[in-house]
């Protein structure tokens, strides 16, 4: 929403301000999305809207969710293994036929297959 309104805005030539681009950088750091957020920083500063001490705020905070995010999914792979694909599994599979094919026979086996 915050993004068609800073689009309608410049469409009808109407005065944008750093509210305008302080409310979709706003809307960016609550999604976590850095590179619109960064577009949208440029694209104002391109424009000759200055930026205010809110929208250095909301760059920080999208920076920040960014970081999160990226921490919280990093530790959930470090918890959890990935599950193992079909083609994994067949592999897995045949590996360890191939070292029981190729394993010396214990000493219990080999007593039992001479009698």
């Amino acid at each position: 929403a915050a993004a068609r309104r800073v689009s309608r805005a410049h469409a009808e030539r109407e005065r944008v301000t750093s509210v305008h681009y302080n409310a979709l950088l706003h809307a960016y750091a609550a999604g976590a999305r850095w590179k619109p957020a960064q577009h949208a920083f440029l694209e104002m500063r391109r424009r000759g809207v200055n930026p205010s001490p809110h929208t250095f705020a909301h760059l920080l905070n999208c920076a920040a969710e960014v970081l999160a995010a990226a921490r919280s999914s990093r530790d959930a792979a470090l918890r959890e293994p990935a599950p193992l694909t079909r083609s994994q599994w067949q592999h897995e599979l045949d590996k360890r036929a191939a070292k029981a094919k190729h394993a010396p026979a214990t000493a219990g086996h080999a007593a039992a297959s001479t009698d």
